[in-house]
């Protein structure tokens, strides 16, 4: 019939149906057959299959103050639910590098939207939302950052690292939500894992910047926040940024070249190392020899 998926061949009173959807309902009917034809189908039954925890994480995480001590935060329900949603929980903290157990929280009900109070003032915080279903917690969303304080811009939107050199990063981003083309400058920061020194830089009103005198094979946490005449606005989440090694190739010359016949049909050559090679980041470990006719 249409709308079912029939499965031919069944010689026992009982099969086993793989690969369904997760929380969905389907209806079943079993026909006997013989070699003659089919027969009286039977009455159907229903089943709905069982939820598992959510695929994905809530979406379009947003957050704004409304003064100066609180926010309404608001987002989209995962693209992937696999199950029946029964609420959601939203973490908070100014304190992002803590263990998620030391967060404040609050338990939304079916809604797609709270307002969180009693906040401190001038204040960053950074949120975080995961799903609630009958069998347990979905995975978190992506952290944002809200800055208590009205009229300030939100986050920049989408920090990410497009090339990196030895002592170099280009930096690309999106412009707050909340622009409205009042920013006057950039305020970039970045952390230097290999000395454990946070610096800070003012930069003109961009989307990209390339930011040098970097250290090669560092780890480095990158982050930056949008100004207007009101002040500082919230930062976007530390993105981490590796700066590539330098080429190792070897740069010296061996030198005092000799070679010596010892026999009709051999030749000692010798050589000593440059001076170069002193330096340890191209220390010779082998050596090619080339021989032409």
């Amino acid at each position: 019939n249409q709308g079912y998926n029939e499965i031919k061949g069944i010689v026992s009173n009982h099969y086993n149906i793989q690969n369904l959807n997760t929380y969905t309902d389907y209806e079943f009917v079993v026909i006997g057959a013989n070699n003659i034809g089919l027969g009286k189908p039977s009455d159907p039954i229903y089943v709905t299959t069982d939820e598992i925890k959510p695929g994905s994480f809530p979406k379009n995480v947003k957050a704004n103050p409304l003064s100066s001590t609180t926010m309404v935060v608001q987002w989209d329900e995962p693209e992937v639910p696999l199950g029946q949603l029964t609420g959601y929980k939203v973490y908070y903290t100014t304190n992002p590098q803590s263990p998620l157990s030391t967060w404040q929280v609050q338990v939304v009900d079916n809604n797609k939207l709270t307002t969180i109070r009693d906040l401190k003032s001038h204040e960053v915080y950074t949120i975080r939302i995961e799903t609630i279903t009958s069998i347990g917690f979905g995975p978190l969303s992506e952290p944002i950052n809200v800055k208590m304080q009205q009229k300030v811009h939100s986050q920049p939107n989408n920090l990410r690292a497009i090339e990196v050199e030895e002592t170099s990063v280009k930096l690309v981003w999106d412009s707050p939500d909340s622009s409205n083309d009042d920013i006057l400058s950039y305020e970039l920061y970045w952390y230097d894992t290999f000395v454990n020194e946070q610096f800070h830089l003012r930069i003109k009103n961009s989307n990209q910047y390339t930011l040098n005198g970097l250290s090669p094979s560092t780890l480095y946490y990158v982050w930056l926040a949008a100004r207007s005449q009101r002040g500082e606005g919230a930062p976007c989440p530390r993105i981490p940024v590796r700066t590539s090694r330098y080429d190792l190739a070897v740069r010296s010359t061996p030198k005092n070249l000799t070679a010596v016949a010892v026999s009709p049909f051999s030749v000692n050559v010798s050589w000593q190392k440059s001076d170069d090679d002193a330096m340890d980041d191209h220390k010779v470990v082998r050596y090619k020899l080339v021989v032409s006719p």
